[in-house]
């Protein structure tokens, strides 16, 4: 019997222990299963998360955001419903009336926090931006980057070509200056060569009252009578006071040269005064050419240079062209030798002598020989021509200033829409990451065409939006859709009028057609640069009543070459100066051509991209709003999401580890396009 008992007692021992090691096994498989269980139960608890995504959202535009709110103004609800999807998973019978748990895994969800999360506003745009590329990724043509890019080429040109021509035709009025001064040294010079022949008159004179003088005075010398005597010597009295008076007004009409050597002078200090002030200009001009040369093709840029130079030559005063400091050294050196001549003249006259003065009268005339007028001759000529009214354009100069809506659109056709809110552009920044330069273009040709198939503009409304123009939003950001429009219809005149200056600078017979109302504007020839400095203010204001036309027919559903052609172009110059007329009439309608959506997508191209994103946000939550109310908002909305979850787990055996439960803490995180 003792035998007996020391066996069961060993077997009980070795029962035990095999027990107690099945026991450690199970509860640490068991344990690693709660592991398991736990991460699949947050993850499957996060995916259902973010399977709530906004309908509204995902119908109209295509994007799939997930709002934390659930509509309230709490933004941390998200937390209240992923708790209860977790929990769903860790017990997905526990709402049963009859389960079949054996509660083998006894696991409770302790506690749930949101570690980052991104939304549709943060990162410059940038979330918003890979939501678009992942809606968009298959939704463009192939060869529409390569199109665009070949616009892109042309466009670049357009507001370098634009500005040059502005700021050379603003130059008119420093140019004019120019002119008078030039005007001023002709006349005077003109006044000169009267005055020398008056002077050579003068001299003629004076000889022959010199030879008279002479003769009575030996007439006198040969008479003995003391009557006769007498009366000759007052013969000689009156001859020599003629004499005297004749040398006054001689040398008083020398004086006039000195008066007038002194007036050409003074209009040599005026006119480099403003050649001074017109190459200041010019320089600026110069300046942002070299800054922009990258941006022109060969021809564009030897042609403005070519323009810019000319201008320098004929008002800016490079090269002396009018010789006018070539006169004005002459004018100089002369003025010395007749001032010291008159001194002579002036005391030999009061001497009374005669030898002296005839001496002096020859040194006077080799001077004054030397006052070649063919020396003193402007490489100008006074061909007066009958001036014409330049009035407009100053009209036309104040209509690109304030704006030309009212040649565009009737007053009743306008939308009236307006909004006021404090928009993401105002209150949001970012940083944003810059790929290579192929993958940059191709986000923003797919970006800008998401923009066109999604929001509406000016020939394509979309009904239920808070705004009817809202790609014109998106370019310009203003509160109404009047204003809106009106600045994209801005932006879309400055395309076309560089497109037109284009054409114009390449048209031969057109730059000749502006130089001849150039010419009949200011009135006469001879200053070649005024008439190349309004030439230039007369083409820019082609190329802008011509781009006013442009804009007409893109607004009416037409569509505009990119660049024109002769058959093409809808303008003459007699219709520029009557411009009212001329922009109230049908343009020439094109089969082919850009149409005024294409341009949207072109001003697209060329604008800020945060901008452009923020904009869109605006019109995505507003519109929203609408269906959904006021709670909206895209600060609550994520794309992505990690988050912390902690979990508590009751032992089955024995617990392996200090304490009494098991807690458990996993990290799960997911998102839309991340």
């Amino acid at each position: 019997m003792e035998q007996k008992g020391y066996i069961t007692v060993c077997f009980s021992i070795v029962l035990l222990l095999i027990i107690a090691l099945l026991s450690s096994t199970v509860e640490s498989v068991r344990l690693c299963a709660i592991h398991m269980r736990c991460l699949s139960s947050g993850a499957l608890g996060l995916e259902s998360v973010f399977a709530d995504y906004s309908i509204p959202v995902l119908t109209r535009y295509g994007l799939l955001c997930l709002d934390k709110s659930y509509g309230t103004e709490n933004p941390d609800k998200v937390v209240d419903y992923l708790k209860e999807y977790v929990d769903n998973q860790i017990s997905p019978q526990k709402d049963l009336w009859i389960t079949t748990s054996n509660q083998f895994y006894p696991i409770q969800l302790k506690d749930a926090e949101i570690i980052s999360s991104l939304t549709f506003t943060e990162e410059g745009g940038d979330v918003l931006e890979e939501e678009i590329l992942e809606y968009m990724k298959d939704a463009i043509p192939a060869d529409i980057i390569e199109e665009i890019l070949k616009q892109m080429n042309l466009l670049e040109q357009t507001s370098v070509i634009t500005e040059i021509f502005d700021k050379i035709g603003g130059l008119q009025e420093k140019a004019s200056k120019v002119d008078e001064a030039i005007q001023g040294i002709y006349h005077k010079l003109e006044v000169l060569k009267g005055i020398k022949k008056d002077v050579s008159k003068a001299k003629g004179k004076i000889l022959e009252i010199v030879d008279q003088l002479e003769g009575v005075e030996g007439v006198q010398s040969e008479v003995f009578e003391e009557e006769e005597k007498e009366r000759w010597e007052k013969e000689i009295e009156r001859v020599q006071k003629e004499l005297r008076s004749q040398m006054g007004s001689f040398i008083r009409e020398q004086e006039k040269i000195l008066d007038v050597a002194e007036d050409i002078l003074k209009e040599r200090d005026r006119y480099l005064v403003n050649t001074e002030i017109v190459e200041s200009g010019l320089l600026e001009i110069e300046d942002f050419y070299e800054k922009q040369i990258q941006q022109l093709d060969e021809e564009m840029s030897i042609s403005l240079k070519g323009e810019i130079e000319q201008v320098h030559i004929y008002s800016g005063g490079k090269g002396d062209y009018y010789k006018v400091e070539e006169i004005s050294s002459l004018v100089k050196e002369n003025m010395k030798g007749l001032e010291e001549s008159l001194k002579q003249l002036d005391s030999y006259t009061e001497k009374r002598d005669m030898s002296g003065l005839l001496k002096e009268l020859e040194n006077y005339e080799d001077m004054l020989d030397s006052w070649d007028m063919e020396m003193l001759q402007l490489n100008y000529s006074n061909h007066v021509v009958k001036k014409e009214d330049k009035g407009f354009l100053d009209d036309i100069k104040d209509l690109r200033q304030h704006g030309v809506l009212a040649f565009f659109i009737e007053s009743e056709v306008l939308s009236e829409k307006g909004w006021e809110r404090e928009r993401y552009e105002d209150r949001k920044g970012g940083d944003r990451e810059q790929g290579n330069v192929i993958t940059e273009m191709t986000k923003k040709v797919l970006i800008n065409e998401y923009i066109r198939k999604k929001f509406g503009c000016f020939t394509d409304k979309i009904e239920g939006t808070v705004l009817d123009y809202e790609i014109e939003y998106i370019l310009s950001g203003k509160d109404r859709d009047r204003d809106n429009l009106e600045q994209t219809i801005g932006k879309l005149l400055l395309i076309r009028e560089g497109m037109n200056l284009i054409y114009l600078m390449q048209d031969s017979a057109k730059k000749a057609e502006a130089e001849s109302l150039a010419i009949a504007l200011v009135g006469f020839t001879g200053m070649y640069g005024v008439i190349k400095v309004t030439q230039v203010l007369i083409l820019a204001i082609w190329a802008f009543v011509e781009a006013v036309i442009d804009v007409r027919l893109l607004l009416e559903g037409e569509k505009v070459a990119l660049l024109k052609n002769s058959g093409n172009w809808n303008t003459s110059l007699e219709g520029v100066k009557n411009f009212k007329k001329e922009v109230g009439t049908a343009g020439i309608k094109q089969k082919e051509g850009l149409s005024y959506q294409d341009y949207l997508r072109v001003l697209l191209f060329l604008s800020d991209d945060s901008q452009k994103d923020y904009r869109m946000m605006d019109l995505i939550e507003e519109n929203i709003r609408q269906q959904e109310g006021k709670g909206f908002s895209l600060d609550n909305c994520v794309s992505y999401m990690e988050v912390r979850l902690k979990f508590i787990a009751e032992p089955l055996f024995f617990k392996v580890g200090s304490g009494n439960k098991y807690e458990i803490e996993g990290e799960n995180r997911y998102g839309y396009v991340r």
